[in-house]
């Protein structure tokens, strides 16, 4: 009898790369045709909201260099740090693709890449195939839980740079697991180009679990202590710094980065997990590789923990800030996470009960799906490409983009930026025209004080736009060119305004 033949093995030239076996793939291919397509279910879809409207804005104006001709300072900034937006135009420019349906394929390509990086681990630390589907269902449910601290999602309801760095991270810590380093370099650069900061916060993540899986816990602690210490002289080299008000103003607007102008529940956010892989760490097998993951995301989660503690404050200096160290706890979800739903699977499955495994996804994803819908009142669930937008606001910004010149230069009233009805779509990113001031510009200024400054000047420029006459208007906003206004319906009765809903009105600026 011939002997059985082996699985088939696609040997791809670059040592970095895992073999993929063909018969796997096919194997499992109905379960990831049904998996991406829930995700996308109960977590929405929103291409152009919140931190994505900075990367398309950036991604727009390179791909038509004419848009926003005094906005570059803002639109730009991001791209000159992340290789996110050169990759997306290429990729746009040479399939000739529209860019609706480009951001839409990507974005499910992330997701398929982050539930396949969470099978991937899982494997390594359970060994057996089905707690790996056990948890890769747990993180597929909790695809957008929040990171305490952090104002991340564990992965975003829409395209971003970190909607990949994340998954490759996923990949660096899989490549650690195997100590395969030469993939871990690979992965670990990948990321770095895609989000410099998530990238340096891997690296030191991967330095660690490598003395951990090596058993150097003397050298361990030796390297968290150190890096709070680096962090204090760093606080003590800053101390005298000089920052602007207008940067004061705009790093300060982002609460989340001082833990003592946190919530409650955002302390519970950062203690809750690190108590629970403490326990995993002391409580599971010594050789197992779920204690060795579980040591280094305490061992690192606790040092950021105490040098964002102790060196960033509202007063300043405001460095450590803009680094946001406790963004580090975006990998120690994403692996907690994992590592949760592997033991829940592998509790249930011990005593051959399913029924809690389904409720318990069921829960959670019934949770996830109930805080995004109340996160994007005014708007679909799932924005399709080329779909008209429900939300008001957004239609208003499509009605501009069609029926502006491409020339026009807008400023809003701040108050419609604050409204409920704004719903969080960026106005360059969607309009696809210039403004004063975005809704994510004070972000954008809170990273890059260079811009602050501008922020500042454009952001007073609006104040009090509603109750002026329009001679007033006309004289303030001279300096920057502005030809229209975005104002609230009951403040623009008077004016003569081709767009009204119940959100905004859009109205030419008249002397």
């Amino acid at each position: 009898m011939a002997p059985e033949a082996e699985p088939l093995e696609i040997p791809l030239p670059v040592e970095v790369f895992p073999r993929f076996r063909v018969e796997a793939l096919l194997r499992h291919a109905a379960a990831w045709l049904l998996l991406i397509p829930a995700v996308l279910l109960i977590h929405g879809y929103h291409p152009w909201s919140d931190d994505a409207a900075i990367y398309i804005s950036g991604l727009r104006k390179m791909m038509q260099p004419s848009l926003y001709p005094g906005d570059a300072a803002f639109v730009l900034a991001h791209t000159k740090v992340s290789i996110f937006s050169h990759l997306l135009a290429l990729l746009a420019s040479g399939f000739r693709m529209r860019l609706e349906p480009l951001l839409l394929l990507a974005y499910l390509f992330s997701a398929f890449l982050f539930l396949y990086a969470c099978r991937s681990f899982a494997l390594r630390v359970f060994a057996d195939e089905a707690t790996s589907w056990v948890a890769t269902l747990f993180a597929a449910a909790c695809f957008t839980l929040p990171v305490a601290g952090t104002a991340l999602f564990i992965m975003d309801p829409y395209l971003s740079a970190r909607s990949f760095s994340t998954p490759l991270s996923l990949l660096a810590v899989v490549a650690a697991l195997d100590r395969r380093w030469k993939r871990v370099a690979f992965w670990t650069l990948l990321t770095g180009i895609m989000h410099p900061q998530m990238g340096v916060y891997l690296a030191g993540f991967l330095v660690i679990l490598a003395l951990v899986e090596y058993r150097r816990w003397r050298s361990a602690f030796a390297l968290c202590a150190l890096a709070i210490l680096g962090c204090g002289a760093v606080w003590l080299a800053t101390l005298h710094a000089p920052f602007t008000a207008a940067y004061r103003e705009a790093v300060l607007s982002r609460t989340y980065f001082f833990p003592s102008l946190w919530r409650w529940y955002e302390w519970i956010g950062l203690g809750a997990p690190l108590l629970l892989l403490a326990l995993a760490w002391r409580r599971t097998r010594i050789d197992s590789l779920a204690r060795e993951v579980s040591a280094a995301c305490v061992l690192v989660g606790a040092s950021a923990c105490i040098a964002a503690f102790a060196f960033v404050h509202p007063q300043g200096p405001y460095l450590l800030a803009r680094a946001q160290l406790l963004r580090n706890f975006q990998i120690v979800y994403v692996l907690g996470l994992v590592l949760l739903g592997g033991l829940i699977g592998q509790f249930f499955s011990a005593r051959r009960q399913r029924w809690p495994i389904v409720a318990l996804f069921v829960a959670a994803a019934g949770g996830m799906l109930f805080a995004q819908v109340r996160m994007y009142p005014g708007s679909a669930h799932l924005e399709w490409p080329s779909a008209a937008p429900a939300n008001p606001w957004g239609q208003a910004l499509v009605w501009i983009r069609n029926d502006t010149p491409a020339n026009a230069v807008f400023a809003i009233s701040p108050v419609l930026l604050n409204s409920p009805a704004e719903d969080l779509p960026g106005f360059r990113a969607l309009a696809e025209r210039s403004v004063l001031v975005d809704n994510k510009d004070e972000g954008v200024a809170s990273i890059f004080p260079e811009v602050a400054p501008a922020w500042k000047q454009r952001s007073d420029a609006e104040a009090g736009l509603r109750r002026m006459t329009n001679a007033e208007r006309s004289a303030r906003l001279a300096p920057w060119h502005v030809t229209w206004l975005l104002l609230p319906p009951a403040d623009a009765a008077s004016l003569s305004c081709p767009f009204r809903d119940s959100a905004v009105a859009v109205c030419p600026l008249q002397p």
